[in-house]
């Protein structure tokens, strides 16, 4: 500030400063000028923090610390080293090998869940032999912290299906790594619309008998999400109506919404 800089460029010039020299650098800086005038800036999370002067009655809660983005080198498995960015809205990374510079992204509204996997084998990028002869480079595989965010995107066959994925990122270093779990925890955790409870109704005899085995199936997917749910395996044909005709209304209200498995088909209502 004794430049000039007002408290909130001050406050973002110093986290950026440091973030470019330490990219797993968790933090935050708080500025305030001779005149009161205060802000913050944060770099791996966002915070809040509290101010007080003799003329106010009692203590104000200030959210208006902005987090820079959030980027380090990963290893993606069979990939190679790739830059993840972190974004308000998603993830998204570039490769940094040789003759490959594609770049991808997923977004928060995709992603039900992220995991820490501790030291364990990560591959790298497959390498064919005229890219061997060009850079040098080989297949390798190393052990290192991992990763994993599980998600949807949609199918290459079938545009109008959503299939799961998994992109498996790797870091010798284990707080970077719990550092961006934390990261992605926390936007899924204030991201809207979100179920946490579910009533889910199971048809036994749908899908030639398999209903139990189909929501077996995907039954971990809600659990790794941490949805927790209500699993009714209905006994006869109307028997879902009748139990929702007879659910109180504080009941129901308790629940984000009802899911129906039906042959191969999933309905779901909020």
């Amino acid at each position: 500030m004794r430049l000039g800089m007002e408290p909130k460029l001050a406050a973002k010039d110093a986290i950026s400063r440091i973030a470019r020299k330490f990219p797993g650098f968790v933090g935050a800086v708080f500025a305030i000028n001779k005149k009161g005038v205060h802000a913050g800036a944060c770099h791996g999370w966002t915070f809040q923090y509290s101010v007080r002067s003799p003329e106010m009655d009692d203590v104000k809660f200030d959210s208006g610390a902005t987090a820079s983005a959030l980027s380090c080198s990963l290893t993606l498995d069979r990939a190679g080293e790739v830059l993840l960015s972190f974004n308000s809205d998603g993830l998204s990374w570039k490769s940094l090998e040789p003759f490959d510079s594609v770049a991808t992204e997923i977004q928060f509204s995709d992603v039900y869940s992220v995991e820490l996997i501790s030291h364990s084998l990560i591959h790298g990028p497959k390498v064919s032999n005229a890219r061997k002869c060009l850079s040098g480079r080989h297949e390798y595989e190393v052990q290192i912290y991992r990763i994993t965010v599980h998600g949807f995107q949609q199918s290459k066959a079938l545009p109008s299906l959503l299939v799961l994925a998994a992109c498996t990122f790797g870091h010798k270093d284990l707080q970077t790594c719990q550092m961006w779990v934390e990261q992605i925890n926390a936007s899924l955790a204030i991201e809207q619309g979100r179920p946490k409870n579910l009533l889910v109704f199971v048809h036994p005899r749908s899908g030639k008998g398999n209903g139990c085995k189909i929501w077996d199936s995907v039954a971990p997917i809600f659990s790794h999400a941490k949805v927790k749910t209500r699993v009714i395996v209905t006994q006869r044909s109307g028997n879902a109506y009748d139990m929702m005709a007879s659910v109180g209304y504080k009941e129901l209200a308790s629940y984000d919404g009802v899911v129906v498995v039906v042959r191969i088909l999933w309905t779901c209502h909020y």
